[in-house]
């Protein structure tokens, strides 16, 4: 007899999903996605970190925050892992943001340049994010679950739009999640609000 079947259970407890029904809102926790929030309503951070040990529960964290922000004023680009390359990344970004005005999908729908064409791959980027801002009147939230994994070249450009002449009310905020005891700092990030989880200790009531 199987342990689901024995303990009567519906489903199994300890597949790796993070399914947002299993957060646990320790004062952490809540504290955490608040700070978040905050940063991605605040418009003005355009950083937001969240720390913490492995398995403490970041990543489902991180997704109540993404399943939070309402569709009608937010457009999110989430990434699992952070391990890419930054035209990989921005490259990634112009396939996967999308417009929910369906005139607005058809005049702005265009082939997206090759991963090595910067220039192209960043006007691009540009002109959806005017759309985004100007014409759906919604904000761009870039997520890095992972962030421990980018390259410090990598990250300086992602945390730069400014070189790129994005103009401020473009700004997309930016959430980085990163394990602690790994490599960088968290200052490289330059977050407004960072937030760290401890894990939860065995005797919380």
């Amino acid at each position: 007899m199987g342990y689901q079947k024995y303990w009567k259970l519906s489903e199994k407890p300890f597949e790796e999903v993070c399914n947002t029904r299993f957060f646990f809102e320790s004062d952490d926790h809540r504290e955490a996605l608040d700070r978040m929030l905050y940063v991605v309503n605040d418009r003005n951070m355009n950083m937001g970190l969240l720390t913490g040990e492995v398995g403490c529960g970041k990543t489902i964290t991180k997704n109540v925050f993404e399943s939070s922000l309402a569709k009608n004023a937010f457009e999110v680009v989430s990434f699992e892992n952070s391990s890419f390359q930054f035209l990989d990344i921005i490259f990634d970004i112009c396939k996967r943001m999308s417009f929910r005005d369906a005139r607005l999908a058809l005049t702005e729908e265009a082939e997206v340049p090759g991963r090595n064409d910067k220039y192209q791959l960043m006007n691009l980027f540009k002109k959806k994010l005017e759309t985004l801002v100007y014409e759906e009147k919604r904000h761009l939230v870039l997520v890095f679950d992972e962030a421990q994994q980018m390259a410090a070249e990598v990250l300086d450009e992602v945390k730069k739009p400014h070189e790129h002449h994005v103009r401020d009310p473009e700004l997309p905020d930016h959430i980085f999640c990163r394990a602690t005891g790994t490599k960088g700092t968290d200052t490289d990030y330059q977050a407004g609000r960072p937030a760290h989880l401890s894990p939860v200790p065995f005797e919380h009531p």
